[in-house]
């Protein structure tokens, strides 16, 4: 019963794929075949020894895809926190360490205001001041950034960053 249950089910006719994970072979549907392709291929290019994937606001299941542990804790980033929580995941966060930043900024369930840019303002102020936006073209789901080159300027200094937040105050990365 079980394999007729896969045939019927889970046929490459019906766009329904093996993938490797973990050492298991699952089957899954097309667009999850190519989102895990899509990331071993952008973990590969990336993602050299010692480098981390930091990924936001949503997709907590590449780091468990890749190995890795979240750098942050808030791994489902969907709606506002307030400002000390956003300040103390940003002070998680070791530009050295992470070799790619993946980004989904789309409008959730077409709402502007659930944008990752208008929910997590900081870190998102942060991730454009410390990395590098690739060219479009990849994926247009995603806004992909690499570190900067040493010595490269940042857009402006952290500590003298201002605040989008009505409000609000700049902040101040902890080195520690």
């Amino acid at each position: 019963m079980m394999g007729e249950y896969r045939f019927v089910y889970s046929s490459p006719e019906k766009g329904w794929t093996e993938v490797t994970i973990g050492g298991d072979r699952i089957v899954v549907d097309a667009e999850t075949a190519r989102d895990v392709a899509l990331l071993r291929g952008l973990a590969d290019k990336y993602l050299g020894p010692g480098k981390e994937l930091l990924t936001m606001p949503r997709w907590p299941g590449a780091y468990a895809l890749l190995g890795q542990r979240s750098p942050v804790w808030e791994i489902y980033a969907i709606h506002s926190r307030p400002r000390a929580f956003e300040e103390q995941e940003i002070a998680r966060l070791d530009p050295g360490r992470i070799g790619l930043v993946l980004l989904d900024n789309q409008a959730l369930d077409g709402r502007d205001d659930l944008r990752f840019q208008n929910t997590h303002p900081l870190t998102y102020r942060f991730v454009r001041e410390h990395f590098d936006r690739l060219p479009e073209g990849n994926d247009p789901r995603f806004e992909l950034y690499v570190p900067k080159k040493p010595g490269e300027k940042r857009l402006t200094p952290i500590k003298e960053a201002a605040c989008d937040i009505p409000g609000g105050r700049p902040f101040a990365r902890s080195r520690a």
